[in-house]
Order: structure tokens, then C-alpha cells, then sequence
């Protein structure tokens, strides 16, 4: 079919990228010249599909030529030369490898002193030395006298003094982190919030952005529920069971009756469910007094008149 079509083996080779010795192993039965039973089939098929040829037929007339020269034993495999040459050199590797260990093996044993019969291959086993040999040693061994020990001629160098304490800010319940001494609160420049909670206790002042929520059992909505910028101020209501939620406990400054007495809480610690109330932060239950009352005074009734001396009779002798 080629010939047919006036082409030649180097066109076929060039058109189907197969090597040109293996068209024509291809075209003159050599199965021995070809790499593999897998590669010759897919060669045989592309040039039956490029000749149009009936692919499927000539591809299974290939596999019987095959079969055919297998079961004859007429088709031998032949070794590349260039899988020989690579053999070869193996194992000559192999071989002078073997022989360099054996070599490195005998001289050690040489330098050991295994091969001459000097050197034992096992363990020895030390001589103990017989009764008779030994010496009686004596029952008691007076010790030696001890040197007296030396005296120290330095000069003895006093230890500095120790860096006075500085004591803590005592820690305060309720999560209050104590307020430094001479430290000051944030002033409250901002918002002024809760004016209408004449009698409160507790006041916050924030020293930076936090949420802050104050809710009671006495009142559906929350007192409070906004995020307090820097320098706002909240007057906590004088209440019982007041909750509170915040975002950053160490944001609020706490003012209880007046005194600065640190912060809500750590840095960036959130409180869920606080309960707040003066008692949390250490305070007693009542505020102090300030100044004691004056006791009230009863009130003056009518003026009484002065009693009036009685004239004395005429003669009589005055008491």
C-alpha cells in the first residue's frame, strides 16, 4: 500500500515520528528488531490508520503473526547492546567493590594482630591473684592527721544593702485591678451619663472605646447600653441586683464614694453577668456619712412672765 501511494519509509517516518528502521522491521516481519509486543502493536496501528487501511483486522492479523512465532519458538527477544554494556559494567563494579571491602577487612585484621595468633578474637578473662600471695592487712588503719586549714587573709567585703520593697496595691474583690499609688482616673471630659442617679455610688469613666450594658431585675430595659468613648462618665444607679456586661474590663475607670479605686477588670478581659454593687468593689453596705446631723432642737413655747416680788407689810423685817 505504500508503494502504492508512491511514498517512502523515510516520508512514513517523518509523518508517524517512528524511527525508519522500525518501518521497515514493521514491513518485513522482523519482531526482533522491535522494542516491545505493546510498542510494535501501536506502530502497526497508526500506520494501518494512515495507509486507511481496516485497522481493527490488520492489527489482529499482527497479534496472530505473533502468537504464531512465539509458540514455534522462532521469535527471540534480543538484548539491546547498549543493556549489555550497562550489565557488564555492573557487575564489574560489583566485583572490585567486593574486592576493596575484602581488602579493607584483611588489613584491619592484619593491624589487629588477628591473622599473626597475638591477639585473642573473644574476651580474656583477667588472673585474680591466689590466697597465698596476698597480704594480711591490719584491722584498723589509724587515720592521717588532717591539715589544719588554712586562714583567710582577705579582707571581709559587707553585702550591699538590699533595694527597699515597694509593697502591691492590695488587690480589691469583684476582678478590680488596684489602682497604683498616685495614680489618677481618666478625667471625665466627655459625656456625662446617668445625671439623673443623684444617689449612685459607683461611677465609671472610660479611658478608652468599651460597650458597656447595666440591666436590673426591677427594669425590662437596660439602664445603659452603648459603647462609652474616652472621657465619657456613667453613674451607675444606686440599685440591688444590677448586672453588667462589658467589653474591655480594663477601659473603665471605677470611682466608689468619690475615691478612684483602679479599674473594672484586666486588659481586654470581657465580664459577662457581673454583678455589680458597691459590695463587689469592697465597699460597705451604706456610704459614709459625710457629716453627722445636728440633733433637733424643742421648740420654745410662750415666754413666761417674771414673777414679781410681794411688797413686804409696813414694819416688817425683810428675810
Amino acid at each position: 500500500m505504500r508503494l502504492q501511494r508512491g511514498e517512502s519509509v523515510a516520508q512514513i517516518s517523518a509523518i508517524l515520528r517512528i524511527r525508519k528502521e522500525m518501518v521497515e522491521a514493521i514491513e518485513h516481519g522482523r519482531h526482533d528488531l522491535l522494542p516491545g509486543h505493546a510498542y510494535e502493536i501501536g506502530f502497526v496501528r497508526s500506520y494501518a490508520d494512515y495507509l486507511r487501511l481496516d485497522t481493527p483486522d490488520v492489527v489482529r492479523r499482527y497479534k496472530a503473526e505473533l502468537a504464531a512465532e512465539q509458540s514455534s519458538g522462532q521469535f527471540n527477544l534480543q538484548v539491546p547492546e547498549e543493556e549489555q554494556r550497562f550489565n557488564f559494567v555492573s557487575v564489574g563494579v560489583i566485583l572490585l567493590c567486593l574486592a576493596a571491602a575484602g581488602a579493607g577487612a584483611w588489613y584491619l585484621a592484619k593491624q589487629q594482630g588477628w591473622l599473626d595468633g597475638n591477639r585473642p578474637l573473644g574476651p580474656t578473662v583477667t588472673e585474680t591473684e591466689s590466697p597465698a600471695s596476698t597480704t594480711p592487712r591490719p584491722d584498723t588503719v589509724e587515720p592521717a592527721p588532717a591539715p589544719p586549714a588554712p586562714v583567710s587573709t582577705a579582707p571581709v567585703v559587707a553585702a550591699p544593702p538590699s533595694p527597699p520593697v515597694v509593697e502591691a496595691p492590695a488587690p480589691r474583690p469583684g476582678g478590680i485591678v488596684p489602682a497604683a499609688p498616685g495614680e489618677q482616673p481618666t478625667p471625665a471630659t466627655g459625656k456625662e451619663m446617668g445625671k439623673t442617679n443623684a444617689d449612685a455610688r459607683i461611677v465609671f469613666i472610660a479611658r478608652r472605646a468599651a460597650f458597656l450594658t447595666i440591666g436590673g431585675s426591677d427594669s425590662r430595659q437596660p439602664y445603659i447600653n452603648r459603647t462609652l468613648a474616652l472621657g465619657d462618665s456613667y453613674r451607675v444607679p444606686n440599685k440591688r441586683n444590677l448586672v453588667m456586661q462589658l467589653s474591655d474590663a480594663g477601659a473603665l475607670d471605677v470611682m466608689l464614694d468619690g475615691a478612684f479605686i483602679g479599674r473594672a477588670g484586666a486588659d481586654g478581659a470581657a465580664l459577662k453577668d457581673f454583678a455589680l454593687s458597691p459590695e463587689v468593689y469592697g465597699a460597705a453596705a451604706t456610704p459614709p456619712a459625710s457629716a453627722a446631723p445636728a440633733s433637733p432642737q424643742p421648740e420654745a413655747g410662750p415666754a413666761e412672765p417674771a414673777p414679781v416680788p410681794a411688797t413686804p407689810p409696813a414694819g416688817a423685817t425683810p428675810d
